[in-house]
């Protein structure tokens, strides 16, 4: 059932007022964003120094392989330890 608006302002009112609640309604949404805001930095602050932890232990694990590519393979040296205890028992 449609409302029969009367006079200009009426009009005008039915126009104004729903402008209004939304107005209301995003500067609500505003405030509950600058309050997320700041936890976020915080966690951003945190990823980054993860990704710097991750990295460095990238690099770590790099250089174990570079130390460990040196040896030679298990097979290889159960080989030669078979041949050094038939020579030294």
């Amino acid at each position: 059932m449609k409302r029969k608006l009367r006079s200009p302002s009426e009009k005008a009112r039915w126009l104004v007022d729903p402008i209004e609640k939304i107005l209301r309604a995003r500067d609500a949404i505003d405030a509950r964003l600058d309050k997320v805001d700041g936890p976020l930095e915080k966690v951003d602050g945190r990823l980054d120094k993860l990704e710097v932890d991750q990295a460095y232990l990238k690099d770590e694990i790099d250089c174990v392989k570079a130390d460990l590519s040196k040896f030679p393979p298990r097979k290889q040296l159960e080989g030669l330890r078979r041949r050094a205890d038939k020579y030294h028992p």
